[in-house]
């Protein structure tokens, strides 16, 4: 049978159990403290790393954007010069087409008034003073010459015969008398004639203006017939030129529509391609820290339940140490015979 022990030893041995458990509650609240702390900063470090990861990956979409951004205007710009040089190209032919019908429609009437020029020239060259003299002058002496082609012949030597229309009598008297009256009358004749003729001549300088007039009209009919004809087809000639002027304008502009249209979708992508990263990076951060923070909670609550423990043991231990300390061994149940034979009691 076991050999009983003393009180003093019983004693010691129920304080040291105790210190141990209250020293063993201790350490196991400062390893939960630890495992708190240790959780913390884990979750520290995972909430760190999660946003030095959406902060590189908002860096990441930015400079994409940025770059696509950048490569969409460039482009842009490149297309935007080159539709405008071919608007511009477009046009000038345009243009230049414009030009030279103009040119060509000029040449034509140039030369359509250069012959209306010669003709008034030629008008006033007939229709001078000295011209319009010379024409009553002229028609004068053609009066004169076409009344000397019918004067009445004078009187003729006698027939030989005696007889005939052309007898003369040969009685002086008579001779004189009738060459008397044929002078006269030829006389007269010249005179009339002479006062016909210039009063005909009078009309000679309007008949050859109205001539003139007539013919510089009819010299310059053809001339106007063709400005005419110029004029009206003007517009006709000009349509082409002013369309194709016309299309080249609405085909630059319509093609600059289109570049606006597809830089400004390039654009939109852009910014559609860095929301998406940002919501990726943002959603991958919160994530992160969701699920550090749901360790961080779990570790803390596990520490806190083995804290729990521990402060549980450290009481019991100490509790143990109060009751061995004031009531001895009697608290764990250690039989004390010694003790108990000290004060007169019965042994076992």
């Amino acid at each position: 049978m076991c050999e009983p022990i003393s009180a003093a030893t019983a004693t010691a041995i129920a304080a040291g159990v105790s210190a141990a458990t209250a020293v063993g509650g201790a350490i196991m609240s400062s390893r939960a403290q630890s495992q708190a702390a240790s959780a913390l900063a884990s979750q520290n470090q995972a909430t760190q790393q999660a946003q030095e990861q959406a902060f590189t990956q908002r860096n990441q979409a930015a400079l994409a954007q940025t770059a696509g951004q950048t490569a969409a205007m460039e482009q842009s710009f490149q297309d935007q010069r080159a539709v405008a040089a071919q608007t511009a190209a477009s046009q000038s032919a345009a243009l230049k087409q414009y030009q030279d019908t103009l040119g060509a429609e000029n040449t034509q009437a140039d030369a359509l008034r250069q012959a209306g020029d010669q003709q008034a020239q030629a008008l006033l060259a007939q229709t001078t003073a000295p011209a319009l003299n010379q024409a009553q002058t002229g028609q004068a002496a053609q009066a004169a010459t076409l009344l000397g082609q019918n004067m009445p012949a004078g009187p003729q030597a006698p027939d030989p015969s005696g007889g005939g229309t052309n007898a003369v009598s040969n009685d002086p008297t008579e001779q004189a008398a009738l060459a008397r009256r044929t002078a006269e009358a030829a006389t007269n004749i010249r005179t009339y004639g002479a006062k016909i003729g210039q009063l005909a001549s009078y009309d000679a300088p309007t008949q050859a203006v109205n001539l003139a007039i007539e013919a510089n009209k009819t010299g310059i009919m053809p001339a106007q017939t063709a400005d005419y004809l110029l004029r009206s087809g003007s517009n006709v000639r000009l349509l082409p030129s002013q369309v194709a002027y016309q299309a080249a304008t609405g085909e630059g502009a319509t093609n600059l529509g289109l570049i606006q249209s597809r830089t400004q979708n390039a654009l939109d992508a852009a910014s559609l391609s860095y929301g998406n990263a940002t919501d990726i990076a943002n959603l991958g951060q919160s994530d992160a820290d969701t699920i550090a923070a749901n360790k961080a909670a779990q570790a803390k609550a596990d520490a806190a339940y083995q804290a729990s423990l521990g402060a549980l043991t450290t009481g019991v231990g100490n509790l143990g140490l109060y009751g061995a300390g004031r009531y001895g061994t009697n608290l764990f149940g250690i039989s004390t015979p010694s003790i108990a034979n000290s004060t007169g009691g019965a042994g076992p």
